[in-house]
């Protein structure tokens, strides 16, 4: 009987509760490691598969590489090089407009492209200062 009355009595019950509170807080911690210790294996299983798939991916162009046909392109295209009985045509480069917009440019006012070969002349500091301060002269030009 008296340790029925011990045991259910206020200090004791209170210190029952009190170790109650704190296994339940560390069990709570616990818990809360374990999803954030789960949550960075996750993050790293899919970094592991992302680097695995680039991995994959540099070796098929590693073994691309090395073979005679990509030794041959390049050697073609880099070096201008051809087989044995093949003639090589080189061509000259052409200007990066096409006809289409090199007429709509020609058909524009004299004014118009006289602005904007002064307006390309410009350092950028004397275009954003023009901006800036001269947008009254700007609008009327």
């Amino acid at each position: 009987m008296n340790i029925k009355k011990l045991l259910i009595s206020k200090p004791i019950l209170i210190l029952e509760v009190l170790v109650l509170g704190y296994f339940a807080f560390n069990v709570g911690q616990e818990m809360f490691k374990k999803h954030n210790i789960e949550t960075e294996i996750s993050h790293l299983e899919n970094e592991i598969n992302k680097l695995e798939k680039d991995k994959n991916d540099l070796n098929d162009l590693l073994s691309y590489v090395q073979t005679d046909a990509f030794v041959e392109q390049e050697a073609r295209e880099k070096l201008n090089l051809a087989k044995a009985g093949e003639s090589l045509v080189l061509l000259p480069e052409s200007d990066a407009t096409p006809e289409g917009e090199a007429q709509t440019e020609n058909s524009a006012t004299p004014l118009a492209a006289a602005n904007q070969d002064a307006s390309a002349k410009k350092s950028n500091l004397a275009k954003w200062w023009q901006y800036f301060f001269e947008h009254e002269r700007l609008a009327l030009e």
